[in-house]
């Protein structure tokens, strides 16, 4: 099977597995856990990502996922300002999210996060570099935001696409997925448990 085909059977595999986890067809918390299970073991496996551990990678991930923090806040102050109603949207989103059990921390962190990266940026993206990483980080952009349509928030879908659109330029700058995994941690500590947004 080319590669092409299998980076689109991965991408369908993808949609199937978030549609299943938003729509609420089984528990979200499980499923989503599962999903991203899926995903980062067929990354790993396709192993088209590169990973550099030190203390420059882990620094820069921590740096950078501030600096999103920081967009997002931002942005909320400005949706805020040109009068927005995204106050409601964010609360309805933080309470269908966020973990409110020990277990959803410990997944949240050892699973989901390393997942998307591992996934989104450490396997899709490339297939879509070879011959332009721009197209690649549009194309891993657009369908990271595409496969979260099924939650039905508007919110979640421009996060993923701010988000995606971040990360995807952070892997082809450095081109060390653990920088995108230490990002997206951070990320996540700021805006679910230390200073959420809602």
């Amino acid at each position: 099977m080319t590669d092409k085909k299998n980076t689109l059977l991965a991408i369908l595999l993808a949609h199937l597995l978030l549609l299943l986890s938003f729509t609420k067809i089984l528990p979200f918390w499980p499923m989503f856990t599962v999903a991203l299970f899926i995903l980062s073991a067929l990354a790993i496996y396709k192993k088209r990502f590169n990973h550099i551990i030190n203390a420059k990678s882990i620094g820069l991930g921590i740096l950078t996922g501030i600096v999103l923090y920081l967009i997002f806040a931002i942005g909320k102050q400005i949706l805020l300002a040109i009068g927005l109603p995204v106050e409601e949207d964010l609360k309805e989103l933080y309470s269908f999210v966020s973990p409110t059990q020990i277990w959803h921390y410990i997944v949240l962190t050892l699973i989901i996060i390393p997942g998307e990266e591992l996934f989104w940026r450490g396997h899709i993206q490339p297939s879509f570099s070879e011959k332009s990483p721009s197209k690649g980080i549009i194309f891993a952009t657009l369908l990271y935001a595409s496969a979260h349509i099924y939650s039905g928030s508007i919110m979640l879908i421009l996060a993923a696409i701010v988000g995606g659109l971040y990360w995807g330029l952070i892997y082809a700058w450095k081109k060390n997925i653990v920088i995108n995994i230490v990002s997206h941690f951070t990320f996540n500590l700021l805006l679910i448990v230390i200073w959420p947004l809602n």
